[in-house]
């Protein structure tokens, strides 16, 4: 079903490993609502000064140690010029934090966006503005948590 609310609010919360973030805001009947979204995962880029391919499988190598879902290669601009990086998508924002110290220890390499929480992030890539009206596509879910939202 189709629902337009008034974005209040937005975090993210993580339950048994798996990150969500949360919308708080008000329907247009004046309820207070909460959506959940499951479907974003935290991620940041690494860029190499000199070998990205190195870096690339060295990555790829400890891909289980570090909780990595998944791994890709992109291009992006960096201060007005393209440069190549890898995205490493997570999900959970603690595995998240934990790769992302090993990996920038590394000599002549950069981590770009791991300092942005993921809330943020998902604002960004989902044109969501707040203090907005919004309409989005959701199923009603039965909360277990009877505490007033």
């Amino acid at each position: 079903m189709k629902l337009n609310f008034w974005l209040l609010d937005i975090d993210q919360e993580e339950v048994e490993g798996k990150m969500a973030i949360r919308l708080w805001g008000i329907d247009e009947d004046n309820n207070r609502i909460l959506i959940y979204d499951e479907n974003f995962r935290p991620y940041f880029y690494l860029m190499a000064k000199d070998a990205l391919p190195d870096l690339a499988k060295e990555v790829k190598s400890k891909k289980e140690e570090l909780k990595i879902a998944s791994i890709s290669k992109e291009e992006r601009k960096y201060y007005g010029r393209k440069v190549k990086v890898i995205k490493l998508i997570f999900n959970d924002q603690k595995s998240l934090l934990k790769c992302l110290e090993q990996l920038s220890k590394h000599e002549g390499v950069e981590s770009l966006e791991g300092d942005l929480r993921p809330s943020f992030k998902y604002m960004v890539e989902k044109a969501v503005l707040p203090c907005n009206w919004h309409e989005v596509e959701v199923k009603e879910i039965e909360r277990h948590n009877k505490e007033a939202v």
